[in-house]
């Protein structure tokens, strides 16, 4: 599913992308923690220790998730979190 994710985002033109596991990732994490406001979340990945480590210190903005949900295969996504929450 992970692969399914990625192939989308092969090409080399513009700025470097995060990795969508780490987007995935802070998503999912934030979920835990009740947060599913975009830019609460781009906010906790400033002040969350723990999600400071799990990104080197990268801190995405609130409109890299939206593209994140925009720019992905629905799908795919929803059964990465179906897949998750079983």
């Amino acid at each position: 599913m992970i692969r399914d994710l990625n192939k989308q985002f092969d090409s080399e033109h513009g700025n470097r992308a995060y990795p969508r596991e780490l987007l995935l990732g802070v998503l999912m994490y934030c979920s835990t923690l009740h947060i599913s406001n975009l830019t609460s979340v781009a906010r906790e990945c400033k002040l969350n220790r723990m999600l400071q480590v799990f990104t080197c210190g990268e801190t995405p903005s609130a409109s890299t998730f939206k593209r994140f949900f925009k720019e992905n295969n629905r799908l795919t996504l929803k059964k990465i979190f179906c897949c998750t929450l079983l």
